[in-house]
């Protein structure tokens, strides 16, 4: 907890955890770093004497891992990070009306010129990954037979990251995991932008239920009951492909649907196309034979002051484009829960407003081991690390997405 109010702090008010840091990037940086400086001053006080003391090494392993999931080949590189900073938020779920002439002289405010908003309950999740790494592979760390010590860095920092991105990118047809009636995994994109009109349709031979696209608490404690019909159009929805077919309608549709609600809807910058593989394979087909080409843009990510390559702060890479938009790939997107591989089929496609999208962060990784074999009950080392964050969403207006769609 920071004590520097200048930097930002953590608070409990009422019983709900808050925090003061600025939502940007130098506050997310002041969160980061404020968090690890406390376990190094922790470590130093227990006899700190440089990098192999026990503390300082777990503090520098969490910073790394933290720093590698932010920038790596993932949705949580593509949406980015920023600072939580309270438990409830408020949404805006449908536009003002159109029409009034302002405020009236008594001062009242007509619902024309009101935006509706909805508060909502989003509590950050705490979200473990444990693993060991055997005493006979440490004895052996840095020589011919095993990994070296950043190469164990980036597979653990790849496996947790790949964790966290499949909670984001599970399809709503894939129950979402509870325990004690508490949801212990992040929201996914999709449940958040998804639309009323999509319950009681079939994707995949699941029937949509109110719950599955009613994210934050169910159907009576969160959105659901303002989309409804009227409202489809301008709080959120989705392209309904029935062929489960791919065409270039389904994608022009799909921008034509999110790009009027962009703050500056000319201006590509902070927003993605996000599909598999596979669909980006399909759609490359079908531009080449229309005699189009997909075009390229430069995009960047930015955490800490660890940088990619020049360009658009998203995504990181050289990255195709729709309509000047970058595309994000991800396989993910057509995982198949039943196999536990990625899948073969097209998967869901969704178009991204990230100015209003990102990971809402309390703490960054935390690294805790012991080998200490009258706790593990075993001669080898157990690991866990700790985060806790969640996805968060402030305007559902802009973003959609393309599902395949089956009937029974």
């Amino acid at each position: 907890m920071s004590t520097d109010a200048s930097k930002g702090q953590v608070l409990n008010v009422g019983g709900e955890i808050i925090t003061t840091y600025a939502q940007n990037k130098e506050g997310m940086k002041a969160l980061i770093n404020d968090h690890f400086n406390r376990q190094m001053r922790l470590a130093k006080s227990a006899g700190f004497t440089g990098y192999g003391t026990d503390g300082a090494y777990r503090a520098i392993m969490g910073k790394e891992i933290t720093i590698g999931m932010f920038a790596s080949n993932t949705m949580l590189t593509a949406i980015g990070a920023r600072p939580y900073d309270h438990e409830g938020m408020r949404i805006a779920y449908d536009l003002s009306q159109k029409g009034g002439i302002g405020t009236k002289r008594e001062g009242s405010i007509p619902a024309s010129v009101k935006t509706p908003l909805k508060t909502v309950r989003v509590p950050y999740k705490e979200l473990p990954f444990s693993f060991n790494y055997g005493l006979a592979l440490k004895t052996l760390e840095d020589k011919d037979d095993t990994s070296s010590y950043q190469e164990y860095i980036d597979i653990q920092t790849a496996t947790y990251s790949d964790a966290l991105d499949y909670d984001l990118l599970r399809p709503i047809t894939t129950p979402q995991p509870v325990d004690d009636g508490e949801e212990i995994c992040l929201n996914g994109i999709s449940r958040a932008i998804a639309s009323s009109a999509e319950v009681g349709e079939t994707y995949d031979g699941v029937t949509i239920t109110g719950d599955m696209v009613s994210p934050w608490g169910g159907v009576a404690g969160d959105l659901y009951s303002s989309r409804t019909a009227d409202n489809i159009n301008n709080f959120d929805g989705y392209v309904d492909n029935t062929e489960g077919v791919l065409s270039l309608d389904d994608m022009n549709n799909l921008y034509d649907g999110c790009a009027p609600y962009w703050a500056n809807w000319s201006n590509p910058n902070n927003k993605i196309f996000g599909m598999s593989i596979v669909a980006m394979e399909k759609l490359g087909q079908l531009v080449n034979n229309q005699n189009m080409w997909l075009e390229s843009v430069y995009v960047q990510r930015d955490f800490n002051g660890v940088k990619t390559m020049p360009g658009r702060e998203i995504g990181g890479i050289l990255a195709s484009a729709w309509r000047n938009v970058p595309i994000i790939i991800d396989g993910n997107y057509n995982y198949d829960s039943t196999t536990k591989r990625i899948g073969t089929g097209l998967g869901e496609i969704q178009c991204l407003d990230l100015d209003y999208q990102y990971m809402r962060v309390l703490t960054p990784v935390e690294f805790r081991s012991t080998e200490d074999y009258a706790i593990t009950r075993e001669l080898q080392e157990f690991n866990v690390m700790m985060s806790r964050m969640e996805y968060g969403c402030r305007r559902y207006l802009g973003s959609g997405r393309i599902v395949n769609k089956t009937k029974q």
